[in-house]
């Protein structure tokens, strides 16, 4: 199961509760906020005190966080590949003081994962990234299946979501 979770943001926590009572996998999307976790005061201790990175640590956490949970956290170089792997075995070097003080960054007992809106009913033909703000953006409702996938393009080959504009 995969669902958004990280340091800051913990929608996924039910999810990952669900997860652990049924022995399921859980992989957290969006893992380091795309890098936005780097600057992050709370990581600052707990890296310098382990000669580590601030993503690193909240790799580790991830790990400490559940024993259901797998990290999968996307890169674009072999520095970052294994730095990230490297995590793995910074999770056992954290304390379980550490491990509580991250963990009590967000208050997990209000989190939630986004619902439709409440006039808005799941039909089929949902496009794949409807809850995706830059998809929801370009459409007026997004929870309507498109009446023209045809005319959408990617790369000059139909597809059936709108390209967004980079």
């Amino acid at each position: 199961m995969q669902n958004r979770f990280n340091l800051l943001d913990r929608s996924g926590v039910q999810v990952l509760a669900d997860c652990e009572a049924q022995g399921i996998l859980f992989v957290p999307y969006f893992p380091l906020a795309a890098g936005r976790l780097g600057d992050h005061q709370a990581l600052a201790a707990p890296a310098e005190r382990l000669g580590a990175t601030p993503a690193q640590i909240a790799l580790a956490w991830l790990l400490r966080r559940s024993p259901a949970v797998i990290v999968i956290p996307g890169t674009s170089r072999p520095d970052h590949l294994r730095s990230n792997m490297d995590a793995s075995g910074i999770a056992d070097q954290l304390t379980d003081a550490e491990v509580a003080r991250l963990t009590g960054l967000v208050d997990e007992s209000d989190a939630a994962l986004a619902q439709f809106p409440p006039t808005a009913e799941p039909r089929s033909g949902l496009p794949r990234h409807a809850d995706d703000p830059a998809w929801m953006s370009l459409r007026s409702d997004p929870y309507e299946p498109d009446p023209e996938p045809a005319r959408r393009t990617r790369g000059g080959k139909p597809c059936s979501t709108p390209s967004v504009p980079s």
